[in-house]
């Protein structure tokens, strides 16, 4: 998990040196919410099989932003030292006003069963307010505001997604169907559990890719220009 370490500290960095620059709150896209100031960002939900790991890459390539998916945002919920090292990079008014939130905004249960979901909940805001980033997953477009963002969801019909992981990890069609089925259950369920939406309600997204329909490239085409449009946010030349 070291790339995770290396991945904050480079983030923690450039953060760093736009605040320098006195440029951090001028970026096109971020804007004030309650006193603290978010993005921007792009937040992708995708069903399994979808490619929206691939459009959030690519994205991120084309804007200069580091993408921060499952695993990573996983990693640093779950490492003392490297969730203190986000946190501690934002100035005193916002870790004072997260810690206010923290307090009054999340339902007990959810600290109580689980600490992970707070921290889980910690670095996504933190992530946020810092901006130029994208985010896979993990229910952020729950968690974050939604007018200094974009919120994507990525989806593909089941057989087709089903066939692209067969051919992808060289298993038989009816185990990636199986893992398609398992996949989509469990996303409904994390995200009813701790966030109490349903994950595939369309007016929780802004933009909504069928993939098998514009393809990779086509998607990330789209999440781009809907960037620009909803955001004013440009591609890096």
């Amino acid at each position: 998990m070291g790339e995770v370490t290396k991945l904050i500290s480079k983030q923690v960095s450039l953060w760093e040196i736009r605040r320098r620059l006195a440029t951090a709150d001028q970026r096109p896209g971020r804007k004030q919410i309650g006193g603290i100031h978010y993005g921007p960002y792009l937040l992708v939900s995708r069903q399994h099989g979808s490619g929206g790991d691939q459009i959030a890459r690519t994205a991120g390539e084309r804007l200069g932003w580091h993408v921060f998916d499952r695993q990573i945002v996983d990693g640093v919920a779950s490492r003392a030292h490297v969730r203190q090292q986000l946190i501690l990079s934002l100035d005193e008014r916002a870790r004072t006003a997260f810690e206010d939130t923290f307090r009054s905004a999340f339902e007990p249960e959810d600290i109580g069963s689980e600490n992970y979901i707070l921290y889980l909940k910690q670095v996504v805001l933190a992530l946020g307010h810092q901006g130029d980033v994208v985010l896979v997953g993990r229910g952020a477009q729950y968690m974050l505001p939604v007018e200094c963002g974009l919120r994507v969801r990525i989806v593909a019909p089941a057989e087709w997604r089903a066939k692209q992981i067969a051919e992808r990890l060289r298993l038989p069609i009816e185990e990636a169907r199986r893992e398609v089925q398992q996949s989509d259950t469990s996303q409904q369920a994390f995200v009813r559990q701790y966030f109490h939406h349903d994950a595939g309600d369309t007016l929780n997204y802004d933009v909504i890719i069928n993939t098998a329909e514009v393809g990779v490239e086509g998607a990330a085409d789209l999440v781009v220009l809907a960037l620009e449009r909803k955001l004013g946010v440009q591609p890096k030349q």
